[in-house]
């Protein structure tokens, strides 16, 4: 007898380990439908997600290595409003409209600034308008010194190349940007707090070189993300 079980136990390990060849093959296979990434950022599709059958095992398998342990809130996630998230000690997976969305937790999110500026005679040379680091702003229309801060609600400027004042809210909205990436999103102010540059993004029209001006003030910002 024992021997014939010895053969059967065996003969089970052997099948657990084809079948679970096999769910790894079909994960592999489907990914490619579900995922899509940018830069440090993996989006899975709530669609797609949703079209396979098994949703909650397929996910799970999905977010295995991002160290999850809170399966039914992220289970929850699937029909959850845009902006509610759960974290692991080493990621972040947001519900953002049609997605859900993993990052890396950055623990370097609050490390110094690099910021640098100097002033300029303007005689209308030019100027490196192309550098997305880089910021040319009216010397008489600003107040240093210079900070950098994160967003915050009620936050307005007053976007380059449009009339009238737009909540960051908004201007988010028409730049379709994700929750994680206004997260990211860092302002350039002067002394009174006025919001120059949306760093990475737009600068304030308000402080904008025009034929009036006659001096500049450069800056550099270098930890932009």
């Amino acid at each position: 007898v024992l021997p014939e079980f010895s053969a059967s136990l065996l003969q089970t390990q052997s099948y657990l380990k084809q079948t679970q060849d096999l769910a790894k093959a079909y994960i592999e296979s489907i990914k490619p439908q579900i995922i899509t990434q940018e830069n440090d950022l993996i989006y899975l599709s709530l669609v797609k997600l949703k079209s396979m059958k098994n949703t909650k095992a397929v996910l799970h398998e999905l977010l295995k290595g991002f160290n999850f342990i809170q399966w039914n809130d992220i289970c929850d996630l699937l029909d959850a409003q845009t902006g509610k998230q759960i974290l692991s000690r080493t990621h972040r997976i947001v519900k953002d409209r049609g997605y859900l969305i993993v990052s890396v937790i950055d623990s370097k999110e609050n490390s110094e600034v690099d910021l640098d500026y100097k002033e300029i005679k303007y005689t209308n040379q030019k100027l490196d308008f192309s550098n997305s680091t880089i910021v040319y702003v009216d010397k008489n229309k600003v107040m240093p010194p210079f900070f950098v801060r994160k967003w915050k609600k009620g936050d307005y400027f007053y976007p380059f190349g449009m009339k009238g004042k737009k909540k960051l809210s908004d201007f988010f909205i028409d730049l379709k940007l994700s929750s994680f990436e206004k997260e990211k999103i860092q302002l350039l102010c002067d002394a009174k707090d006025q919001i120059i540059w949306v760093i990475g993004k737009r600068v304030d029209e308000r402080f904008r070189i025009d034929k009036t001006t006659t001096e500049i003030i450069k800056i550099t910002y270098e930890n932009i993300t």
